[in-house]
């Protein structure tokens, strides 16, 4: 659902920067360990959202 909100501000809103940003939050996060157990983790999804959005925050986001 997230990569969704990527890919909105890149066809959609014309934000490429903003998409490139969420995508690699996603990633770093994923890389991290913190996964959901669907993907092979424990974290609860609002955990795996709350590490997402400290990435942006800490890397641009506002």
């Amino acid at each position: 659902m997230i990569l969704c909100v990527a890919m909105m501000f890149r066809y959609s809103f014309h934000m490429e920067a903003e998409a490139q940003l969420i995508e690699q939050a996603v990633s770093v996060v994923l890389e991290s360990g913190v996964r959901t157990p669907d993907l092979g983790g424990k974290a609860k999804t609002a955990e795996v959202g709350d590490a997402i959005v400290e990435f942006i925050k800490k890397n641009g986001g506002s």
